[in-house]
């Protein structure tokens, strides 16, 4: 159509007449038939009917120009904003189709949530974990805070001894091995455990005894009572009780391998063995 403008401007006034309405009639129909926009001006028309006759003019100032410049500016205007209006339609389809990708049931949100949770957990545990394990490096005490030391002594212990057959005997051997271990390496610490229970204990021997662990047991009264003045006081009055009532075999052995020491009050131990042995001379 705009080439048919041109040459029916380049040709004169020659034919004006037929010729122009014939543009006229081209340049309205795309102005209406075209997008939304293209409202073309009738001066401008008119004066691109009558400008064959004048000179040539300038770009901007003529009509057919500015009617040129007119339809192709609105329709990149017109083909921007129909992409722009697609783009968006894509953007929202893709949109919607993705939320409903990532949509989830409420079981598989719940499952996600407790994972999410018990992650959490383990972090918190391992980290309160490795905070004491730096404060109880610091404090140079690796079995704990001297608070947790202080209400586990203050805590009463209940001891209740095994049942079983066949492992009571092997664990009482571990038990009394510890023990005898603490009191060789120091007496003064841990002679406060000392009872006439323990030592009733010790000496009580039945004939399913194991002999390791019997010896064992012998191994600790003598060493308490070469080691401790309050534990050898107390294991003195056991064994004169026990040889006067009974005349205890245990105990006479345990009082002839005490004798044969050196220590403060062996002096109690071999009065005993001498009336022991004068009562039984006696009879």
């Amino acid at each position: 159509m705009l080439s048919l403008a041109r040459s029916l401007r380049n040709d004169g006034s020659d034919g004006l007449g037929a010729r122009g309405d014939i543009l006229r009639q081209a340049l309205l129909s795309a102005g209406g038939s075209g997008p939304p926009g293209f409202d073309l001006d009738d001066s401008d028309i008119l004066s691109a009917l009558g400008a064959g006759g004048g000179g040539a003019t300038s770009a901007g100032s003529d009509p057919l120009s500015r009617i040129v410049a007119n339809i192709a500016g609105r329709s990149s205007r017109a083909a921007a904003s129909s992409g722009a209006g697609g783009g968006d339609g894509g953007g929202g389809g893709g949109k919607s189709k993705d939320d409903k990708g990532n949509k989830q049931s409420p079981i598989e949100e719940r499952n996600r949530l407790y994972s999410q949770m018990r992650e959490a957990e383990r972090e918190c545990y391992e980290l309160n974990r490795r905070i004491d394990a730096w404060n109880r490096l610091n404090k140079d005490c690796l079995s704990g805070s001297s608070g947790a030391q202080a209400s586990f002594t203050a805590r009463p212990f209940a001891f209740t001894p095994s049942t079983c057959s066949a492992c009571a005997m092997q664990m009482a051997y571990q038990i009394l091995s510890l023990l005898h271990a603490v009191y060789i390496a120091n007496i003064s610490q841990s002679e406060h455990t000392v009872t006439i229970d323990l030592l009733r204990f010790l000496l009580k021997e039945s004939e399913s005894l194991s002999p390791k662990l019997k010896d064992l047991k012998r191994r600790v009264i003598i060493t308490l009572a070469s080691t401790s003045e309050m534990a050898s006081k107390m294991i003195l009055a056991e064994l004169k009780a026990r040889l006067a009532a009974v005349q205890d075999v245990t105990s006479a052995e345990i009082l002839g391998r005490i004798v044969e020491l050196d220590f403060p009050s062996v002096n109690g131990y071999i009065e005993l063995a001498v009336e022991t042995l004068s009562s039984m001379n006696g009879n």
